[in-house]
């Protein structure tokens, strides 16, 4: 593990005091459908690069806890804002997040221009694990603090934890519950008009025939 990598700015104090809400209740969010928006791009990294680590890192939480994410178009609707901006120097503190309060008001994420993000998966000794540090993050945005070393929510980076682990798994049932059966998105259903040949008795006169045809 490398203690030279910060994954936040903010201080283990600070995470603690967003950690606990009105009569020391855990912070979480009341709802558990989190609507995401990027709202800022990752030098050096295109938008669907970028897209597909924020993709991975939120399936990772929603596969482990009670709580959903899906990318909106709308960064007023949003839940959760992605934004970027160079935080200190080349390898120091790697991003940072804000925690949920109580009160499901929009939270900020922010990445660090100032590294070198892996963009395949493949991470060289130079490079930092976009999805990791994305995962990490989101573990803030969902209410849990810094844990102990072997989770992904450690307070160093370690490029070799890029999912949540035993402890961060604990954190995210404690606030989610188990995680929820997820249907698949119809919303794109196709239902156009298609054509189908039928073969006519001879009876039936030549012209032309309508019919509604229902899919089971």
């Amino acid at each position: 593990m490398n203690h030279g990598h910060n994954f936040c700015g903010v201080c283990n104090k600070t995470l603690e005091l967003h950690g606990k809400r009105r009569r020391g209740q855990i912070a979480k969010w009341n709802k558990t459908h989190l609507l995401w928006f990027i709202a800022d791009r990752l030098p050096g990294i295109s938008i669907e690069t970028l897209t597909a680590a924020y993709k991975e890192a939120f399936a990772s939480w929603q596969a482990i806890a009670g709580v959903t994410f899906q990318q909106t178009a709308s960064q007023s609707n949003a839940d959760i804002v992605l934004l970027s901006r160079p935080i200190d120097q080349e390898s120091g503190v790697l991003a940072e997040a804000e925690l949920p309060v109580g009160d499901d008001r929009q939270l900020r994420m922010w990445l660090d221009t100032a590294e070198s993000w892996d963009q395949d998966g493949n991470v060289l000794q130079s490079e930092i694990d976009l999805v990791a540090v994305i995962a990490h993050e989101a573990g803030h945005i969902l209410g849990i603090g810094h844990i102990s070393e072997g989770n992904l929510l450690a307070p160093y980076y370690d490029p070799s934890i890029r999912n949540p682990q035993q402890g961060d798994i604990a954190e995210g049932l404690k606030r989610y519950g188990p995680p929820v059966l997820v249907p698949p998105d119809d919303s794109e259903e196709d239902f156009s008009p298609i054509t189908v040949l039928v073969e006519l008795p001879r009876a039936v006169k030549p012209g032309l025939y309508t019919a509604e045809l229902k899919l089971q």
